[in-house]
């Protein structure tokens, strides 16, 4: 059995792997859509898309994808997922690296048979929920992405209370993100 740190350890390294099954997806969606975008993909990018895809409703009013994505910041460009941010900076991913903001893969075969297939099935669904909204976050400059995560009530209560606090940043909780009065995807 694990201890309570190695249990806490490998949550981490899995929401990490599963950050980067994502990101994998979002390289498949840009190569579907050949040449109209020669977007590369950004820090700022990268988190305002993983706040999308993980709270958009992909399978019976669950968000399966806030369970593993649960550690949300209000910042003032929008939703943060800390502990994604923090291994951008670290340069803590095996499969993913960050030359300044600018996301480099380097995925090879079999890169992804430890993670949970339930887990790669929501990834897969909620960017085909997104697609099928019309929402085309590959070709959509990061700013505009910001516009739409700025748009969430969640988001917008979070920066309040930060404000209020003199902070740059507050917590947003998986209820709070769920229960958010707006929620816009584009």
């Amino acid at each position: 059995m694990l201890t309570l740190p190695e249990r806490v350890q490998q949550q981490l390294a899995n929401k990490k792997l599963l950050f980067e099954y994502l990101v994998y997806k979002l390289e498949l969606w840009k190569q579907e859509m050949h040449s109209r975008s020669q977007e590369t993909f950004t820090k700022l990018k990268l988190q305002k898309i993983l706040f999308l895809v993980a709270s958009v409703k992909s399978k019976d009013n669950t968000y399966p994808l806030l369970n593993v994505f649960n550690k949300f910041y209000a910042l003032p460009y929008g939703p943060v997922e800390m502990d994604i941010y923090e291994a951008m900076i670290d340069h803590s991913f095996k499969n993913i690296d960050f030359n300044g903001n600018e996301c480099k893969t380097n995925f090879t075969e079999g890169c992804f048979t430890n993670l949970d297939k339930a887990q790669m099935a929501a990834i897969t669904e909620a960017l085909q929920t997104i697609k099928n909204m019309g929402a085309d976050y590959i070709s959509m400059p990061p700013f505009e992405l910001v516009d739409i995560t700025h748009k969430w009530t969640s988001w917008q209560v979070a920066m309040q209370v930060a404000e209020m606090c003199n902070s740059k940043r507050e917590p947003m909780s998986t209820a709070d993100i769920i229960s958010s009065t707006v929620k816009a995807y584009k």
